[in-house]
């Protein structure tokens, strides 16, 4: 049911949807979920390092969505080669 809520923001809100989030990570601060969206709504608001930062500390792969998001928070950086590798590492 938060999943729907927090979508939803997502969509409308994106500083409730922050918030949202930030809720949702107290109960479950490891959900990897509620990690990624953060650092979509981060991106959708333009707190690309902040984002880029947040990234960092995830561990394993990349999902391709994260992959996306990081690269247009590097490109957004102005740091379009970083940003071009990266995409490049993703399967056709």
């Amino acid at each position: 049911m938060i999943g729907e809520v927090v979508d939803g923001l997502m969509e409308r809100d994106l500083e409730k949807a922050e918030r949202a989030i930030q809720q949702v990570l107290r109960l479950s601060p490891r959900s990897r979920e509620y990690l990624s969206k953060r650092v979509q709504v981060m991106v959708l608001r333009g707190k690309y390092a902040d984002a880029l930062a947040e990234l960092e500390t995830f561990r394993g792969r990349l999902s391709t969505t994260e992959t996306v998001m990081k690269s247009f928070a590097l490109m957004s950086l102005k740091r379009s080669d970083e940003a071009i590798m990266l995409i490049e590492t993703l399967p056709e």
